[in-house]
């Protein structure tokens, strides 16, 4: 399978055959300038619809498994496709498409009404087909389970994606950790529990 760095792929998307392979919902939340959003069981389904034997493609998503899935499932087939590594989350989030939220205060945030009534509060927006958030829910599963004042919340980045555009969160997994109510900071990808734990100090 061919590579190429994302960083690569934004700077020259216009010029490129660039194809995001995740959903219209996710691609509405953020995405490269240039691409085209055509969903990953669409391409599957009619290879043939979407792609021509004689162009070079590059395929992208939100970190990089399903570009991966696409390109070797439709391996056999003869198109010319190449992997963007990363995906989204590997590019500069100060060059993509995003549309640009209203300033609110916290009264106006639809996120605090997922808190909970506990001191500490961590929302992860999750994708069902993403497999860094299959890693990182158990580590935040565990700090909920071993400290008494911490809770737990997971939001679908795709049903809950008014919420997800107000937060301007671009890629799951992103997490969210509050205190008394208050944001105390959030990251991207993946953190183990002692990283999570420097944080809050």
């Amino acid at each position: 399978m061919k590579n190429i760095q994302a960083e690569w792929v934004q700077e020259n998307a216009k010029e490129i055959e660039l194809i995001d392979v995740r959903t219209p919902e996710e691609f509405s939340i953020a995405h490269a300038n240039g691409a085209i959003n055509i969903p990953k069981e669409n391409l599957l389904a009619k290879p043939e619809k979407y792609l021509d034997k004689m162009k070079e493609y590059y395929i992208m998503c939100g970190s990089g498994g399903r570009s991966q899935f696409v390109i070797t499932s439709l391996f056999s087939k003869g198109y010319n496709l190449t992997n963007v590594s990363g995906g989204i989350k590997a590019m500069n989030p100060e060059k993509l498409i995003i549309p640009k939220a209203q300033e609110i205060d916290d009264s106006e945030r639809k996120i605090l009404s997922k808190l909970r009534d506990t001191k500490v509060n961590i929302v992860i927006f999750y994708s069902d087909t993403c497999g860094t958030c299959q890693m990182q829910k158990p580590v935040l599963k565990t700090l909920e389970q071993k400290y008494e004042d911490v809770s737990l919340t997971e939001l679908n980045i795709i049903e809950e994606s008014k919420i997800a555009k107000q937060e301007q969160v671009i890629v799951a997994p992103t997490t969210i950790i509050f205190i008394e109510g208050k944001e105390k900071f959030r990251f991207q990808g993946f953190m183990p529990e002692a990283d999570i734990l420097k944080r809050f100090k």
